[in-house]
C-alpha cells in the first residue's frame, strides 16, 4: 500500500465510523407526532391499521358514516417521515409511490398542510378531519387528540 493510499484510508475510515452514528443521531431527534381529529369524530382511541388505512386512501368513512378528511404534512417535513414510519409502516417515499399509482386510478392523496399550526386549524374547521402533528406542540381545544394503538 502507497504512502497516499493509507494517507487516504486514514481520513476515510472515520468518517464510515462518523457517519453511521450521526445519522443514527438524526433518526434519534426526529419529533414524535400526535394524532388530532375533528371534535366531531367518534372515539378516542384510533388503531395503527385504521390511520393506515385512512392515510392511503383505503377508509373513507368513520364509523358513524361521515366522511373522514385527511391531513397530511409537507413531504419534508420530519414528523410527517415519523407518522409514516410509525402509523403507516413505510417510509415517505414508498407512500409517494402508493399515490402516484392511487392518482392514476382517480383518487386523491390526502390534503397537505405545511405547518403543525396549519395542520391544527384545517382540523378544527373541517368536521371528520384527521391529522398528525409533533408531540411538543400544544393542542387547543378545539381538536381532539386520538389515542394510537
Amino acid at each position: 500500500m502507497t504512502a497516499v493510499a493509507r494517507r487516504l484510508l486514514a481520513c476515510v475510515f472515520p468518517l464510515t465510523v462518523l457517519v453511521p452514528l450521526a445519522s443514527s443521531d438524526v433518526a434519534a431527534q426526529v419529533p414524535e407526532f400526535k394524532i388530532v381529529a375533528h371534535a366531531s369524530v367518534p372515539g378516542a382511541v384510533i388503531s395503527r391499521q385504521t390511520l393506515a388505512a385512512i392515510f392511503l386512501g383505503v377508509l373513507s368513512r368513520w364509523s358513524d358514516g361521515k366522511a373522514i378528511v385527511p391531513v397530511d404534512q409537507s413531504a419534508t417535513s420530519p414528523v410527517r417521515a415519523q407518522f409514516a414510519e410509525k402509523a403507516l409502516g413505510m417510509s415517505t417515499l414508498a407512500v409517494n409511490h402508493h399515490w402516484m399509482n392511487q392518482i392514476r386510478s382517480g383518487r386523491r392523496p390526502p390534503i397537505v398542510k405545511k405547518s403543525d399550526g396549519e395542520v391544527i386549524a384545517f382540523v378544527a374547521a373541517n368536521a371528520g378531519a384527521v391529522g398528525y402533528v409533533s408531540a411538543a406542540e400544544a393542542l387547543p381545544e378545539t381538536v381532539k387528540l386520538l389515542e394510537m394503538k
